[in-house]
């Protein structure tokens, strides 16, 4: 492929926004105070701990690859794109600001502007990939990667989901974590239950099947496997260390 300014300009304006959010947050400066109790705001510290130091390099590295014309630059920058526009969601959506005192709503430009760059880069790295056949040598591969998508997001729905829904439509839930922040957590139900978990069991099939479609969005769904769960460590990690009551050294090791 041909050098592409326009993509590594971008993924570099997206590594500098992470950065200023990390370090205008809590686990840094703590200039922005998150409207979110404390169980909530050790998890934010979690993933801001990851978005510095490995999605925000990771761009950067990306950007680098952009600049030179790598071919492999469009299938990584996914990752990253797929990841804000994860976590920028939450952290716009999720705080309770009527119940929690606070200042994230001067954030919001910012995160609606890294929003937006996230979902340019995603639509520009997804055309610049060729949405090819999978080749024989990549048939072995490519199975086994189907058949963990599959596997990773029958997991998610019965071991993370079934039982934390029974609880929380129930008439008196009694979710440690539900109860800290409400609003968190439905919106990672949604975004979880209604786009990336169908969409990695869908992926892994076609994976499985080699089916020409799945030749981009493995990329997507192989970047979330990466980088989210990694911030679901950093958040179980962080709640430990601030000595959260629902915090453990055996969800950190599950996880």
């Amino acid at each position: 492929m041909t050098r592409n300014r326009w993509l590594s300009g971008s993924l570099f304006a997206l590594a500098a926004g992470l950065a200023i959010t990390v370090l205008l947050g809590p686990l840094v400066t703590g200039v922005v105070k998150y409207q979110v109790s404390e169980l909530m705001l050790s998890q934010l510290k979690g993933v801001d701990f990851v978005s510095l130091i490995v999605v925000a390099p990771l761009c950067v590295v990306t950007g680098l690859l952009a600049a030179r014309g790598h071919r492999a630059a469009p299938a990584l920058a996914l990752g990253p794109a797929v990841y804000v526009l994860y976590i920028v969601t939450e952290t716009i959506v999720g705080p309770d600001y009527l119940r929690f005192p606070g200042n994230n709503e001067r954030l919001f430009p910012l995160l609606i502007a890294m929003f937006i760059v996230a979902s340019a880069i995603f639509i520009v790295a997804w055309n610049q990939l060729a949405p090819t056949n999978v080749g024989p040598a990549w048939r072995r591969s490519d199975r086994i990667a189907g058949a963990f998508f599959i596997a990773l997001g029958v997991f998610l729905v019965i071991g993370r989901y079934l039982p934390g829904l029974a609880d929380t439509m129930s008439a008196k839930p009694t979710s440690t974590d539900y109860l800290a922040g409400p609003t968190i957590y439905w919106t990672i139900a949604l975004e979880d239950l209604g786009i990336v978990i169908p969409a990695m069991i869908a992926v892994g099939i076609g994976m499985w099947l080699g089916r020409p479609w799945v030749a981009r969005a493995r990329f997507a769904i192989a970047g979330w496997g990466a980088l989210i769960p990694l911030s679901v460590v950093s958040m179980s990690a962080t709640m430990y260390v601030d000595k959260q009551p629902s915090a453990s050294l055996s969800s950190i090791a599950l996880m």
